[in-house]
């Protein structure tokens, strides 16, 4: 086998994370689980699967590009100052780095992601 192809189970066992942003809980305790499968330098992205137990984080500035396609339970984003979205399994959308506002996951949540660096 190759290196090539890279799958990634929706079922895939994660790794305990613990919180990426502390600071900027606002709701629960969203602990986080991941596997990583790509973080290359050269393509300044990293792809994984990620989880999350429910609550919201408050973001002045997201810090990176993320592409992100939910695999169960939900993520709702409220913008600073106006929009609001909400996404469920199947639903795929891209967050842009400097989003303020709230990200909020009323239950626990799986995503596939893709954080582009750059």
């Amino acid at each position: 086998m190759t290196d090539y192809v890279l799958p990634i189970p929706a079922s895939a066992a994660l790794d305990h994370l613990g919180l990426s942003f502390p600071d900027q809980v606002v709701e629960g305790d969203p602990v986080e689980s991941g596997v990583t499968v790509h973080d290359h330098a050269a393509s300044r992205a990293s792809v994984g699967l990620w989880e999350s137990e429910a609550g919201a984080i408050d973001f002045a500035s997201y810090p990176f590009d993320e592409f992100c396609s939910v695999v169960s339970g939900r993520i709702e984003l409220v913008e600073e100052g106006g929009g609001s979205w909400g996404f469920g399994p199947g639903d795929a959308f891209i967050i842009r780095k400097g989003f303020r506002g709230l990200w909020r996951m009323p239950v626990t949540t799986r995503k596939y992601y893709v954080e582009m660096h750059g």
